[in-house]
């Protein structure tokens, strides 16, 4: 899939978590292969896009997924609103502020 834009490839990763959320996260569980496709999307904009601000973003984010598809629904609503943030900061051009205790999804 050559050719999008880096806007475009945010707005992939966005999609998903923006429908999980809706509701009071009522989709969440209907969410599936979210961790390859999350890893797959920031992948490409680390091609498209690998200066240390954006790099540290995509890369949270990346780690962020990592385990979403075998995380429980707590989890899963942490890691969805908080990518949701890093996205809009992704589109907002906004720089890196890294949060929360580095743990992926899963873990405790």
């Amino acid at each position: 899939m050559g050719g999008q834009s880096f806007e475009d490839i945010v707005a992939s990763i966005r999609k998903p978590l923006d429908y999980a959320s809706k509701d009071g996260f009522a989709r969440i569980g209907t969410l599936r292969g979210v961790s390859a496709l999350v890893d797959d999307l920031c992948g490409r904009l680390l091609l498209l896009d690998a200066s240390p601000d954006k790099s540290c973003i995509i890369n949270e984010l990346r780690e962020l997924f990592k385990d979403f598809d075998e995380a429980g629904e707590a989890a899963r609503k942490r890691a969805v609103s908080r990518g949701i943030e890093l996205a809009g900061s992704l589109e907002d051009g906004r720089p890196c502020q890294k949060r929360g205790t580095g743990r992926k999804v899963g873990e405790r």
